[in-house]
C-alpha cells in the first residue's frame, strides 16, 4: 500500500518483495519520489521526528522482515540472533559491532538446524520459544526442542528432545546447530568462531579452534537429548582461553591439562621422542635411556604394532612376559631415569587379532558398502552372489591401500579375491571362516558387509 504526504510517498511492500529487485527482501518500508517540502523548515523537522516515531513504534516483524528474532543471546563477546523462520539473524561481535553471519544470495542467513532422513537433508523452517527453542522441520513432520544458555565468555547449545511422526521413519541424524560464518578460521582476522562438543553424544566434525562454520550433530544410536556444544565467538587472540573454560565447565567432557586447549603451555610438548618400534624391554631399557640422553631427547613413544597390539593395547608377550607388568615396570624406569614415555595407539584401529574380530566379529566394526544375498552361500560356498552392483568394490589392498577384501556375514568373517562387476554379480574365491572365525551357511537375503580397512587394520563404526 501507499500513502502520500506534500514531502513524498512512505511505500510499505508486499511481503517478499522488493519494489526495486523485485526480489525476495521479507516486508520493508521505503521512501520514494520525494521532492522539494513546500513548509517551514522546523516543521519539516517535526513531520520528520514524527515520521522517524512510526518506524521506532512498529512492531518487531516489520522492523525485521517476516523473520521476527525469537532468541537473542548474548555474553561478553557475542550476540547470537534466531529467527521465526528457523534461520540464523545475526552472529556479531559485540566490540566492533560486525555481523560475521554468512548470508545466502537474497540477504537470509542459514537455517539454525537440519535432519537427515532417508538420507536427504531437512533444514529448520519455523522456530519458537526463546531460550527453550522450538524448531519444526516442515514436510519431514519433526519437532526438536533445544535449551540455549549464555555463559559469561561463550553460549551452550543442548538437545531437550526430538520427535517425528509416529509411523514416519526415524531421524539418521541431527545438525542441532550449523552456522556459516564469514569468517575463514585463520588467526589474522580479529573475531573466530568456534563450536565444542560437550560430551560423548556430540560430535563436532571441525577440529577445535577457529572455524568458518559451526556444526554439531548427534546421533539416534547414543540418544539425541542431552546433546550439548558450546558456541565460542570471540577476539582471536581470547579463543584458546575461552575453550579453556568452557571445556573446563563440562563435567562428561574427557580432557587433559597438557592436551586441547592447554597443550601449547605444556612444557612436555616442547621436547623431542624416540620412536620404539618393537625392542625396547626390560633387558634393553638401560640402552634406550643412554641413547635418549645422549640425544637430548626427553620422551620414548612405544608405537602399536611391536610393542602392543593396535585396539585393546595388549601387550606383546614375546616382549614382555608378564604382559602389563612387564611394560609398567620399563616405564617406570624411564620415569625414574627423567624421561616421559607415550603410546603411540592408532586410535581407533583395531587389530585383526583383538577380541572384537575373533572368534566373534564384533557388529561395530566400520563398514563402507552393504549387499544382500542373491542366493544360499554353504559354508564351503567359495563364491558370495549378491544382489547389487559391485562395481565400485576392489580386491587391492596394502598398507597404504585404503581397502579391505573382508566380508562380515552374521559371525563369519571371509576373503574374497575376485570381484565379479557384470550381472550376476559376486565375491569370489573366498576363504572362509577367516580371522579366526567360524565358517557357517547363510540364507538368501542375509546381509554382507563390507569392512573398512587401512594400514592392514580394521576400524570401529563412528
Amino acid at each position: 500500500m501507499t500513502g502520500g504526504t506534500k514531502s513524498g510517498i512512505v511505500a510499505i511492500t508486499p511481503p517478499n518483495q522488493c519494489p526495486k529487485t523485485g526480489t525476495a527482501r521479507g516486508r520493508a518500508i521505503w521512501l520514494v519520489a520525494f521532492r522539494k517540502p513546500r513548509v517551514p523548515p522546523l516543521a519539516a523537522t517535526v513531520r520528520c521526528l514524527k515520521f522517524f516515531f512510526f518506524l521506532a513504534q512498529l512492531s518487531p516483524i516489520a522492523l525485521h522482515g517476516e523473520d521476527a528474532p525469537v532468541l537473542r543471546l548474548e555474553n561478553d563477546f557475542l550476540r547470537l540472533e534466531v529467527g521465526s523462520s528457523g534461520r540464523c539473524l545475526g552472529f556479531t561481535d559485540k566490540g566492533s559491532g560486525k555481523d560475521y553471519l554468512a548470508r545466502e544470495a537474497g540477504g537470509a542467513g542459514a537455517p539454525l538446524a537440519r535432519i537427515r532422513l532417508r538420507g536427504r537433508e531437512f533444514p529448520a523452517t519455523a522456530a519458537a520459544g526463546g531460550d527453550r527453542l522450538t524448531l519444526r522441520f516442515g514436510e519431514a513432520g519433526v519437532i526438536a526442542s533445544l535449551s540455549f544458555a549464555a555463559e559469561k565468555k561463550y553460549l551452550t547449545a543442548e538437545v531437550v528432545s526430538l520427535e517425528g511422526p509416529k509411523d514416519g521413519p526415524a531421524v539418521e541424524e541431527f545438525i542441532f546447530l550449523d552456522i556459516p560464518l564469514a569468517l575463514r578460521g585463520l588467526l589474522a582476522e580479529p573475531f573466530a568462531g568456534c563450536a565444542l562438543a560437550l560430551n560423548l553424544k556430540t560430535n563436532v566434525g571441525e577440529l577445535p579452534g577457529p572455524a568458518g562454520r559451526l556444526r554439531a550433530s548427534c546421533y539416534p544410536r547414543f540418544g539425541f537429548a542431552g546433546a550439548k556444544a558450546a558456541i565460542l565467538g570471540c577476539p582471536t587472540e581470547a579463543m584458546r582461553r575461552v575453550m579453556q573454560e568452557a571445556v573446563s565447565a563440562a563435567p562428561e567432557l574427557p580432557h587433559s591439562p597438557i592436551g586441547g586447549p592447554w597443550a601449547i603451555e605444556a612444557e612436555i610438548n616442547r621436547g623431542s621422542y624416540l620412536f620404539n618400534f618393537g625392542n625396547l624391554t626390560e633387558q634393553t631399557v638401560e640402552d634406550w635411556i643412554r641413547l635418549a640422553q645422549g640425544l637430548g631427547m626427553n620422551q620414548i613413544d612405544f608405537h602399536g604394532g611391536g610393542s602392543f597390539r593396535f585396539g585393546d593395547c595388549e601387550p606383546n608377550r614375546d616382549m614382555y612376559p608378564r604382559g602389563r607388568a612387564s611394560l609398567k615396570a620399563v616405564i617406570n624406569r624411564l620415569h625414574e631415569a627423567g624421561l616421559k614415555a607415550g603410546l603411540h595407539t592408532y586410535a581407533f584401529f583395531i587389530d585383526k587379532r583383538c577380541p572384537w574380530v575373533t572368534p566373534v566379529p564384533d557388529l561395530r566394526l566400520g563398514k563402507d558398502a552393504s549387499f544382500t544375498l542373491a542366493e544360499p552361500l554353504a559354508a564351503d560356498g567359495k563364491t558370495v552372489l549378491v544382489a547389487e552392483p559391485t562395481g565400485e568394490m576392489s580386491a587391492v589392498t596394502g598398507f597404504f591401500v585404503r581397502n579391505s577384501a573382508v566380508l562380515q556375514i552374521g559371525d563369519e568373517l571371509l576373503i574374497y579375491s575376485g570381484v565379479k562387476k557384470d550381472p550376476p554379480y559376486a565375491f569370489t574365491g573366498c576363504q572362509r571362516g577367516a580371522c579366526g572365525t567360524r565358517a557357517s551357511a547363510h540364507e538368501k537375503g542375509a546381509e554382507a558387509h563390507h569392512l573398512k580397512e587401512c594400514f592392514g587394520l580394521f576400524t570401529a563404526t563412528p
